[in-house]
């Protein structure tokens, strides 16, 4: 099973434009938006602060006060998508990720809105959001299956990304989140396009945490991460980081297509 970040969708590039960092997402919302004044002044210190999901509440409060939530959520789609006839094509972290296991992966978990998995893999998955009740199902007959969890720009009112987003999430999400739960416990998972400061990563462990002193199971491809957050991972959330210089993102790259090259070897 496959766990997929932003950092996967960034690569790709399209009219010299690629998708957007979480904090620059929340700038390009928040013009949109149309804040001014002090409430702006807020927001600057929020993002400084690395406030990420209470910034974007007040992104989303202001936009329904100026009555600009289409306008919002219009940007949400063309800044994470691609404008209409220039949408973002997938990558060569992309090409790897369908190549990982036999007959590629059959379980993702992505939290990105945007739809380039599905184009990469020309639409074979079975997609699921957050509040779907039959992802539990497609999983159990052996379908390939993507678990958009928080939501994707073909439903844009049902995207994740305030703090009352998530709060939503943990009640209209039960089932999927239930299904996460037996999947990161019964299953070796691989996380890829995280940083370990990414808020996404650590709500997705917090909500699917481990049996506390069980041997890590899972495993994130990242940058290189300071010793007491290697430490944090394994024994509170059972990853284990496989790290690559700082910035060497063509090394992580090398590092993901051996490990599609072996998988695809072992099911030979």
């Amino acid at each position: 099973m496959v766990v997929v970040g932003a950092g996967v969708s960034y690569n790709s590039v399209q009219g010299g434009l690629r998708p957007p960092t979480w904090v620059d997402l929340i700038r390009r919302l928040a013009d949109a938006a149309k804040l001014r004044g002090e409430v702006s002044r807020v927001l600057d210190s929020l993002l400084e602060a690395y406030s990420l999901l209470e910034a974007a509440e007040l992104v989303y409060a202001t936009a329904a006060d100026n009555s600009r939530l289409a306008d919002v959520r219009r940007t949400l789609r063309d800044a994470t998508d691609g404008p209409e006839g220039a949408h973002f094509k997938p990558n060569e972290w992309h090409d790897a990720l369908m190549q990982l296991g036999p007959t590629g992966p059959r379980v993702v978990v992505t939290t990105n809105y945007d739809r380039i998995i599905e184009r990469g893999s020309d639409n074979t998955f079975q997609k699921h959001e957050h509040d779907s009740k039959t992802v539990g199902q497609d999983i159990r007959n052996g379908l390939p299956t993507l678990i958009k969890v928080h939501g994707s720009v073909d439903t844009l009112e049902n995207t994740i990304l305030n703090q009352s987003d998530y709060t939503r999430l943990s009640i209209t999400g039960s089932h999927v989140m239930d299904v996460l739960r037996a999947l990161f416990l019964t299953r070796t998972v691989l996380f890829l396009g995280y940083s370990m400061g990414d808020p996404d990563i650590q709500l997705v462990l917090q909500n699917v945490q481990p049996i506390m002193g069980q041997t890590p199971a899972h495993y994130v491809l990242c940058e290189d991460v300071v010793s007491y957050k290697r430490s944090m991972l394994q024994t509170s959330f059972g990853v284990t980081p496989i790290t690559y210089p700082t910035n060497s993102h063509d090394k992580g790259l090398e590092m993901l297509e051996e490990l599609a090259e072996r998988s695809r070897a072992v099911g030979a």
